[in-house]
């Protein structure tokens, strides 16, 4: 049972926005699980509440570091192609390509 609810959540992390802070956490992520597995009753979704568990938790992590090879919106180019210094100030820094207005 564990291994199933393991997969799913592994999925729901690397594709539900509102669980990006979980990646580098496994063993938190774990520890969340067995907990909800523990905790069940057979009242209302086993899943909406594993789901609502990471949800609520992961509210409390900080947030994954930036990879910079990473590829930006699905694209070929990464946040390393990116990366440039400022000759005034000497600042290194990810700079954006789009300008919202």
């Amino acid at each position: 049972m564990e291994e199933f609810v393991g997969d799913l959540v592994a999925r729901w992390i690397e594709e539900h926005p509102a669980l990006r802070r979980w990646p580098g956490h496994p063993d938190e992520t774990r520890r969340r699980v067995r907990a909800c597995i523990r905790r069940y009753r057979f009242t209302g979704s086993f899943v909406g509440d594993v789901y609502a568990t990471l949800l609520d938790a992961g509210r409390g992590l900080p947030p994954p570091p930036l990879s910079l090879d990473a590829p930006i919106l699905g694209g070929d180019g990464t946040r390393y192609d990116r990366v440039a210094k400022d000759p005034g100030t000497g600042e290194v820094a990810v700079f954006r390509t789009h300008v919202r207005r």
